[in-house]
């Protein structure tokens, strides 16, 4: 129970309950989410909310998911 839990780097793929219990029970360790994952899981939901072909799903993913998006900014918080 000594360890340092802040030097502690944990991840998963967006699945809620697991994310839920990392931070519940690692509550200082760092945690990551797998970017493929989340831009399947936001492009299903743009697909529901908009349509696949929508202009404005194709220019949300492009800012969340593109090259230079918000995933390719490098940044530690």
């Amino acid at each position: 129970m000594g360890c340092d839990f802040s030097a502690l780097t944990l991840g998963s793929d967006d699945e809620l309950a697991i994310r839920k219990c990392i931070t519940h029970f690692f509550q200082r360790a760092n945690v990551v989410v797998c970017s493929r994952h989340l831009r399947v899981n936001v492009g299903r939901k743009l697909d529901d909310l908009l349509g696949k072909t929508s202009d404005v799903r194709r220019r949300l993913m492009e800012a969340l998911f593109g090259t230079t998006g918000l995933v390719a900014l490098d940044v530690v918080i």
